[in-house]
């Protein structure tokens, strides 16, 4: 008989009881003009293959041969025309126009190349070693796999893939961006699926935050069908671009794979070859060097709380634009004496949280340095911070009531708990909200007993089980040693 988990209530602060039935990565990248094209590659061991002759040295070079060549012919010209004048008393008609073709022929040239000159691509792919979770997927019960993305579907798993975006100047205008992967024992479909972008760090991220967070960023583009078996390419959307824009100069940015269909799909990730990679292809231009004394405003936070163990996303109010701009992040736990956050110098910072802690950032343009306003960043009550298991079944059987201490508390399938998270049928929260229970007392080394009623939801009932946890050191879990402290029957 299958096994199926039952409905969880939590009954009092860290207590919950329920029932159930029987590298460093290597970068690739391709910068590409209209005149010529430059391939800085780097193999495993680290080494790098460049020309001999520096790529905007070429278009120095022919700028300045032009318009030597193009000042002789002019010169020439211009004595020829005023040379005519004093014979007619005026400039020959087709020397004029000569003269202005070139002038015009000669801005043209100038513009052009520098417009062309200025335009960059490069081709970025997801590379990592073993144990990065650079590239990998997740169970909607918060497995991590690292490595390729196995059988993502709309039911059970999502994937993602982290690309480093620090090769690309802070500031840089960002004009297209394609996303290319390639899919592999994959059984067609033509069901429409999503492509997100979130930014954290998924070797850290706990496996629950990681599988909500890559279908809680910023759509990348427009819902499309992926090809089984075959190389996939889409182009962003204005939104996309966006995304891809505000996090250039950074470490890190993700990107997740959501499928439409409960039919698996698989996606090459790190492991795969160069071309069978998940790799962005972001064309920009770069921006005029900033100037003047930065105004980068207050520090703006995701949250204001969190539980601990999870990160928090940090930004500044107002962006400071051009080249040449900098950034220096900044951390205290008192709020008074603030040390630099090693590797935090990116305009946009993802700090995982443990401690109460606050942040500013100095932001330094032209030599001028001003620091945002600082923001804190508290805990949770490890009370708010658990997750919560639901079933996916609200038939059979159904706990209704707890009973331990001071503690007495019913309820029906058809109740639903005050608490967050709470669903009829398949999930209690009592912890808090109007009408939750007043928490027992429990002392250390005292016996205290209690008792936990299984009713019926349904027709029928099959082999039960019941556990409970208590969380006996607050840290918002019950994974530590001897915090389950009571089983019966089926586990």
């Amino acid at each position: 008989m299958a096994t199926k988990l039952f409905n969880r209530k939590m009954t009092s602060q860290g207590l919950e009881v329920y029932g159930s039935s029987t590298g460093h990565s290597t970068t690739s990248r391709k910068i590409e003009s209209g005149v010529g094209e430059l391939i800085v590659g780097s193999s495993s061991s680290g080494t790098r293959s460049v020309p001999r002759i520096p790529f905007y040295k070429w278009c120095v070079d022919l700028i300045s041969s032009v318009m030597v060549f193009e000042q002789l012919f002019l010169t020439y010209f211009l004595s020829m025309s005023l040379e005519n004048k004093k014979t007619t008393g005026k400039l020959n008609n087709t020397s004029n126009l000569f003269l202005k073709s070139k002038l015009a022929a000669l801005f043209f040239f100038v513009v052009g190349v520098s417009v062309v000159w200025g335009q960059t691509t490069v081709t970025i792919n997801a590379t990592g070693a073993s144990g990065s979770f650079k590239t990998g997927s997740v169970s909607s019960a918060g497995v991590k796999n690292d490595g390729n993305m196995i059988n993502i579907n709309s039911g059970t798993n999502r994937g993602w893939a982290s690309f480093d975006l620090s090769s690309i100047p802070f500031g840089a205008i960002v004009s297209n961006v394609t996303i290319g992967f390639t899919t592999y024992s994959s059984t067609s479909s033509t069901v429409v699926n999503s492509v997100y972008g979130f930014i954290g760090n998924p070797s850290q991220m706990q496996g629950s935050v990681l599988y909500s967070s890559i279908s809680a960023g910023t759509l990348l583009f427009n819902t499309a069908s992926w090809s089984a078996n075959a190389v996939n390419n889409f182009t962003f959307n204005a939104a996309g671009r966006n995304f891809v824009q505000s996090n250039c100069g950074s470490n890190t940015v993700n990107i997740g794979f959501v499928r439409g269909s409960t039919l698996n799909y698989n996606i090459y990730g790190y492991p795969g070859t160069a071309t069978q990679q998940p790799k962005l292809t972001i064309t920009y231009t770069l921006p005029p060097p900033c100037t003047g004394t930065p105004t980068p405003g207050n520090t703006i936070t995701s949250t204001s709380t969190v539980c601990s163990g999870s990160n928090v996303n940090l930004s500044l109010q107002n962006p400071t634009t051009g080249l040449g701009v900098t950034y220096q992040w900044h951390s205290s736990f008192d709020g008074t004496s603030y040390s630099p956050v090693s590797g935090a110098t990116s305009a946009t910072l993802t700090a995982n949280i443990t401690t109460p802690q606050y942040f500013y950032c100095a932001v330094t343009c032209s030599g001028s340095t001003q620091n945002s306003g600082p923001v804190s960043v508290a805990l949770n009550s490890f009370y708010n911070c658990y997750c919560s298991a639901i079933p996916s079944s609200t038939a059979d059987e159904e706990i209704v009531n707890v009973s331990i201490g001071s503690l007495n508390n019913s309820s029906t399938c058809t109740t639903l708990a005050p608490g967050p998270g709470s669903t009829v049928a398949r999930y209690s929260n009592y912890v808090s909200g109007s009408g939750s229970p007043a928490a027992p007392i429990i002392y250390t080394g005292s016996l205290t007993s209690g008792t936990v009623t299984i009713s019926s939801c349904g027709t029928s009932n099959y082999t039960s089980g019941l556990a409970i946890f208590v969380d006996l050191n607050r840290d918002g879990d019950y994974t530590d040693a001897g915090e389950k402290v009571y089983t019966s029957g089926s586990t």
